[in-house]
């Protein structure tokens, strides 16, 4: 019986070490911050292909892949705008401290 094994482990596929990017761009596109020639670039991207779907979609591709809800979009954008306003307090309090 071997207790240990010296063969090389396979590295993971690319794609599983830089899905961030792509959930990345997921998160900016849905804030209208994600430049629009990124958006095509990732458009033309087989995503299908990589991850065994049949959106011919990206956002739909990676919303899949990671396993998130349908409203993930509200949640970013209601986050997003939550955050922004205590930024926008945190600097008029500043302002006053000085």
């Amino acid at each position: 019986m071997k207790l240990f094994s010296w063969k090389k482990k396979t590295e993971p596929p690319k794609t599983d070490m830089n899905i961030n990017v792509f959930f990345k761009a997921f998160i900016l596109d849905t804030l209208k911050e994600l430049p629009t020639e990124k958006s095509d670039l990732i458009g033309t991207m087989n995503l299908d292909y990589v991850f065994s779907t049949d959106f011919n979609d990206w956002k739909k591709t990676i919303k899949k892949v990671l396993n998130l809800s349908d409203t993930i979009e509200i949640a970013i954008k209601d986050l997003w705008l939550r955050n922004s306003e205590i930024a926008k307090k945190r600097i008029a309090e500043s302002n006053l401290a000085e």
